[in-house]
C-alpha cells in the first residue's frame, strides 16, 4: 500500500492511499478513523501516478473548481452498506446541503428496505474518502453538525468555502465531532456522550472493552439471540454484522428485541 500528502489551505494536511491501481482513502491528519480497512504498511511514493491523480482532483478543488470525484479510480471498499450510502454521498452538489434522513428515504426509495437516519450517520462518520466524497456536506436534521471524523472546525471550513454554510446550522456542545477524538480517548468518560455522538463501529469497540461508563449512551441487541443489553455487562460482543444499535431500552423493546435475563432482573 502507498501513500501520498496534500498539504490544502484551509483544513491541513490530507493523507492519500492507494494500492497503486486505485485510491484507497483519503483522510484528514487528525482523522479518528485514519487508515481505516487497510491491514498494510505504506509506503511513501508521491511519484505513483494514481496517487499524482489524486494529488490533481484534490489542488483543483481547492482552487475553486468543481471537479467530480468519479474522475477517480475509488476502490470499492467497505461494507455493501457503507458503499450503498457513499454512492448517496457522490449525488450530493457542489455547495448543498443533505440530511441523514434525506438520505435514508434515497436509500429507501432505491432499495425498498427501511433505513435509519442513525445507521447512516454510522456509515456517513466512516468515509474513508473524506473531502473526495463528500461528507461534509451531510448534517443533522436540525442543523447540527455532527458525524465527521476530522472534527468540527474542518467540517465548518468546507462548508464555507463551498458556500454551503447557512446561519441555522448549529454547532455540537460535545461529542467526538468537534476534535476528531480516537475511540480510545473515549474509554472511561461515556457520561460525557449520547447516542448521536458514536458511530456502530464505535459502540462495538465500547462493548468489546466492557466500558460501563456507556451505560446510559445506548443499548445493542443481537439479531441472533433477539435480547438486547447495555454496555458493561459479561455478555460477549456479538460480531458486528449482528448487532443493532438503539438510543433507549424502549426503541429496541419496540423493535421487536427482549431485555438480556441479567438486565431483566
Amino acid at each position: 500500500m502507498y501513500f501520498t500528502e496534500c498539504r490544502t489551505p484551509i483544513i491541513g494536511t490530507l493523507t492519500v492511499a492507494s494500492d497503486g491501481k486505485d485510491i484507497c482513502g483519503c483522510w484528514f491528519d487528525n482523522d479518528r478513523h485514519f487508515g481505516y480497512g487497510i491491514a498494510d504498511e505504506m509506503e511513501r511514493r508521491d511519484d505513483l501516478a494514481v496517487l499524482q491523480q489524486a494529488r490533481d482532483w484534490l489542488d483543483r478543488y481547492f482552487a475553486g473548481e468543481r471537479p467530480d470525484p468519479r474522475e477517480l479510480p475509488l476502490a470499492d471498499r467497505g461494507t455493501a452498506f457503507q458503499k450503498l450510502v457513499r454512492s448517496a454521498m457522490l449525488e450530493i452538489p457542489y455547495g448543498e446541503t443533505v440530511t441523514y434522513g434525506d438520505i435514508a428515504k434515497s436509500l429507501e426509495a432505491r432499495t425498498g428496505r427501511q433505513q435509519s437516519p442513525r445507521a447512516i450517520g454510522g456509515a456517513v462518520g466512516h468515509n474513508i474518502y473524506c473531502v473526495i466524497v463528500p461528507c461534509h456536506r451531510v448534517v443533522g436534521s436540525d442543523g447540527s453538525l455532527t458525524g465527521f471524523g476530522g472534527g468540527i472546525d474542518r467540517k465548518i471550513a468546507l462548508l464555507e468555502f463551498e458556500g454551503a454554510m447557512k446561519p441555522s446550522f448549529k454547532r455540537p456542545k460535545k461529542g467526538t465531532a468537534l476534535t476528531g477524538i480516537p475511540n480510545s480517548a473515549r474509554m472511561g468518560h461515556g457520561a460525557a456522550y449520547a447516542f448521536s455522538d458514536l458511530t456502530p463501529d464505535d459502540m462495538h469497540e465500547i462493548l468489546e472493552a466492557h466500558d460501563s461508563s456507556f451505560a446510559q449512551a445506548f443499548v445493542v441487541a443481537d439479531t441472533a439471540s433477539r435480547a438486547f443489553w447495555r454496555p458493561g455487562t459479561s455478555n460477549p460482543a456479538p460480531p458486528q454484522e449482528r448487532c443493532r444499535y438503539f438510543a433507549t431500552a424502549e426503541d429496541a423493546t419496540a423493535a421487536g428485541f427482549h431485555a438480556l435475563k441479567e438486565q431483566a432482573e
